[in-house]
């Protein structure tokens, strides 16, 4: 049974909820993908960023099988942990596994994570690498942990100067 809108939600919030999960990650994933072609019609590359953990995979494993023009989608991901890319912690290694698949393989993918030994230290080189992207985002996937929490940023500046003006955070 599908949940009516919290009334606590801002009356701008576009409020989605589905009967499961299946169907819920056919919607974002047509939504997502309306979005993308939206911000195309505006400029050549978009960019998706996405979060790790386990609440997006699905969305992740469905998305990669979805025709898109994957070739101008820059994919960035919203957080990291300071683990090598192939630690199993490594939210690059994630989008690697469940989303850089299938047909979108195609996408460039900007990573976080750099040879540095500490994000500190690292947060230059990861600046200039990020500097590929055109900002704000177009569009931005949170996941949320089961204790409710979500990241992104570092505090300096607002989430929406930050990722725009389209950002979805999947409660999966």
């Amino acid at each position: 049974m599908a949940l009516d809108k919290p009334d606590f939600l801002p009356a701008h919030v576009n409020w989605q909820a589905t009967e499961d999960n299946d169907s819920l990650v056919e919607q974002l994933c047509i939504k997502i993908l309306c979005d993308l072609k939206e911000s195309m019609l505006l400029k050549s590359r978009v960019s998706l960023a996405l979060s790790g953990g386990r609440t997006p995979v699905g969305l992740f494993q469905r998305l990669s099988h979805k025709s898109f023009t994957w070739s101008n989608v820059d994919i960035t991901l919203v957080d990291e942990r300071w683990v090598s890319r192939e630690h199993r912690d490594s939210n690059e290694l994630l989008v690697r596994r469940h989303f850089l698949q299938n047909l979108a393989i195609k996408a460039q993918f900007i990573g976080m994570k750099n040879n540095a030994t500490t994000a500190r230290t690292g947060q230059l080189t990861c600046n200039e690498a990020l500097e590929e992207i055109i900002f704000p985002l177009d569009v931005v996937i949170l996941g949320m942990g089961e204790d409710g929490h979500t990241s992104y940023g570092d505090g300096s500046t607002t989430f929406s100067e930050l990722f725009g003006y389209y950002a979805y955070n999947c409660a999966l």
